[in-house]
């Protein structure tokens, strides 16, 4: 499909409110709307021993405290636990505005050989000095339950801050089908000469993509807004569209599946720093959400 560049936005200025205040969640190592309870459960590869994790003020440190249940912290740091071992990601919970758990938005992984890793020989994973999970190409964590803030008649803002570690390939940030290709995903891809970031198949397939090939390793910071059933994507705030811009049924909202797609295809190799989503449209403040973005991670 024919795919056009239309414009890069300019920062609204004028806006000076809270930009995360009505997030529906945040899948992330930095901490949004004073969250306290754990981020992340992991498991330590010496001996199968499992820990929930907190923030150590804004972000993951091997100075956070670990505990053994979601809500409480113990004295033991993250390092102190981990010692030299690999830690791997089970589950990753995601902040809400109302700092209560979600159980149907825990990301989770119970075989050990799909799950990301957080921390290698006691060492944090890091991109551009910020932590970061590494999915190694056969990872991927699901929630129990579909996220239904991402149905497909359902408005809503999706913003994500991975990258890619393989050139030409293809790798998922997220998707929404466990089985079918009636889905909505958005990639980190690098193959191909036009790049399809984004797709809503629903019906008439709606693609989103570049008009150039971004075969490099940085992160990127994407973002996707469904409303009315007409998608919008940015890559590192330059907006994109697609002709047409508009899909018709409804694509299947049956997960929401993290490094992977339906079927368990096109695995990501690479690391994700977070996945956010808005129940709304914020294409009247999308500018400033990405310069607050990028000034924490330097994406571009």
């Amino acid at each position: 499909m024919a795919n056009k560049f239309l414009r890069k936005r300019i920062l609204n200025l004028e806006f000076t409110g809270d930009l995360y205040a009505d997030l529906e969640f945040a899948y992330s190592l930095r901490k949004y709307n004073g969250w306290t309870n754990a981020v992340l459960k992991l498991r330590r590869s010496s001996d199968a021993a499992v820990k929930f994790v907190f923030f150590d003020g804004d972000t993951i440190t091997l100075n956070s405290f670990v505990g053994d249940t979601n809500t409480t912290p113990s004295a033991t740091t993250l390092g102190t636990w981990i010692g030299a071992s690999t830690a791997n990601v089970s589950e990753w919970i995601a902040q809400t505005p109302d700092n209560i758990i979600n159980n149907n938005y825990i990301a989770l992984q119970t075989n050990v050989s799909f799950m990301p890793e957080l921390i290698s020989s006691g060492s944090l994973i890091t991109i551009n000095s910020k932590v970061a999970i590494k999915f190694d190409g056969n990872d991927v964590l699901d929630t129990p339950n579909p996220i239904t803030a991402l149905d497909a008649d359902q408005t809503h803002t999706i913003v994500t801050v991975a990258q890619n570690d393989v050139s030409n390939n293809t790798g998922t940030i997220f998707n929404t089908a466990k089985a079918t290709s009636n889905r909505y995903i958005v990639f980190s891809r690098r193959s191909g000469g036009n790049l399809v970031i984004t797709r809503a198949e629903a019906g008439t397939v709606v693609d989103i993509a570049t008009d150039i090939q971004y075969d490099v390793a940085n992160q990127k910071l994407q973002s996707n807004i469904i409303d009315n059933k007409k998608l919008t994507a940015y890559q590192d705030s330059v907006e994109f569209i697609a002709s047409p811009d508009t899909f018709t049924g409804s694509y299947t909202n049956d997960v929401f599946r993290i490094g992977s797609q339906f079927n368990f295809l096109t695995y990501l190799n690479g690391t994700i720093q977070e996945i956010i989503g808005y129940p709304s449209n914020k294409t009247s403040i999308i500018s400033n959400i990405h310069n607050e973005i990028n000034l924490y991670y330097n994406i571009y």
